[in-house]
């Protein structure tokens, strides 16, 4: 008997909507999804190198914890921009090589990769050009909190304007359960 194992699928959510809704439909996409999935983001390697550099100050936090990366958002965000600054693809080169080579805890590739934090079109466009032609299926989504003001932030305008997005789902804030039912329609209809 033949086995036989879906189209490996990246999806790649980008907006202005906060972590937290965010999270809502991607735990919702991993819950329903029938595939071995999980979800990386690409700000990963760069709390890992915020965190050392933390530590060697001898300051017991981490930029994993929400309320110590927002606290020190004006960090983390100087952090990313010197490091974008002199290569704007570097963060999706990293999660490029994690999408390919990341295990579970059995040992197998995830058959569906989930990226919730991409905030520039040189990140989401890397992606895309370094995995399709691998045989992943690249679909993009478009998150927006309708109360936020995606225009107010330039790096999400220009990903809005440039990138033609498969699915666009916008939310108020009190609609936290359409956002769970939108993450399992996601998952059955990609069939992830």
């Amino acid at each position: 008997m033949i086995k036989t194992t879906k189209q490996k699928t990246l999806i790649i959510i980008c907006g202005n909507s906060n972590c937290n809704f965010k999270n809502i439909l991607t735990d919702a996409m991993l819950e329903w999804s029938s595939t071995n999935s999980t979800v990386m983001q690409i700000s990963h390697s760069l709390k890992n190198m915020c965190n050392l550099f933390i530590e060697s100050w001898d300051i017991d936090q981490s930029f994993y914890e929400d309320k110590f990366k927002d606290e020190n958002s004006e960090f983390f965000n100087a952090a990313r921009t010197i490091i974008k600054k002199y290569n704007k693809e570097i963060l999706a080169k990293e999660l490029s090589y994690k999408v390919l080579h990341d295990r579970n805890s059995s040992g197998e590739n995830y058959e569906t990769v989930i990226v919730d934090d991409i905030n520039c079109v040189e990140e989401l466009n890397y992606l895309k050009e370094d995995l399709a032609p691998l045989g992943w299926r690249i679909i993009t989504i478009w998150f927006e909190n309708v109360k936020d003001k995606t225009s107010d932030v330039d790096n999400l305008k220009e990903i809005y304007q440039e990138h033609q997005f498969d699915i666009e789902l916008y939310f108020n804030e009190p609609e936290l359960s359409n956002i769970r039912n939108q993450g399992k329609l996601l998952a059955r209809n990609f069939n992830l």
